[in-house]
């Protein structure tokens, strides 16, 4: 075991603010990793989360009966909120 993974797995035990996840990934990038890997990883990550919000609001449109339908009329609402006229007879 490298000197950084003993500091590191040492961490949560001096209440690091970090969480289980962050410390997880000082111990991937602990080591040297080429540019172009790190953009990988990166990139992998965004596209997991991105799954994940898809995948919940899927879900979410499913339980409530949320149809495209339904997305193109939210599309065509207009909820701005309605500004009276000004005193000086200007109207926004």
């Amino acid at each position: 075991m490298e000197a950084t993974e003993i500091v590191i797995e040492a961490l949560p035990t001096l209440h690091s603010p970090l969480n289980h996840a962050q410390l997880k990934l000082l111990q991937l990038f602990a080591r040297d990793i080429p540019e172009e890997d790190l953009n990988n990883i990166f990139q992998l990550i965004a596209f997991y989360f991105a799954e994940k919000a898809t995948n919940a609001m899927e879900e979410f449109a499913e339980q409530n009966n949320i149809t495209e339908e339904t997305y193109l009329a939210w599309s065509k609402e207009h909820l701005r909120t309605p500004y009276r006229a000004a005193s000086n007879g200007f109207s926004l």
